[in-house]
């Protein structure tokens, strides 16, 4: 039996002693492989979400959204959708990742994230709402 797993969204196997891509190429965790969903290639815990703030690790799941999660600094995660929806709320709306990631850790709840996030993108200071 051949062991299984994906990279970056890349499916690779274990085959001869070494992890290579499924497609017959040699993995090399060097010259890494763009994400098959974003197309983005960058240092931090994940190349599409880059380096982010009261986060000790994160996936974009690259195209699984089961694989998707946030480990956050207090031990706690988020995984699966509710993980993507948290990503997609910095990405529609005009506040920063660590804006979003701080609502979410005061309120523990992915709808009233989204909704003062909104508040935030019409003018209001997040200061005042959180």
């Amino acid at each position: 039996m051949t062991a299984r797993a994906a990279h970056r969204g890349h499916p690779i196997e274990w085959k001869g002693g070494k992890w290579r891509y499924t497609e017959g190429s040699q993995f090399n965790p060097k010259h890494e492989r763009p994400c098959v969903h974003c197309g983005a290639v960058s240092d931090g815990p994940d190349s599409c979400l880059g380096t982010l703030g009261w986060v000790d690790a994160a996936c974009c799941g690259h195209g699984d959204p089961d694989a998707a999660y946030f480990m956050f600094h207090d031990g706690s995660t988020l995984r699966g959708q509710d993980a993507l929806d948290l990503k997609d709320i910095w990405v529609k709306n005009m506040v920063t990742p660590a804006q979003v990631i701080v609502v979410y850790l005061k309120t523990r709840s992915l709808k009233v994230t989204r909704f003062v996030c909104e508040l935030v993108t019409d003018g209001w200071a997040l200061e005042d709402l959180v």
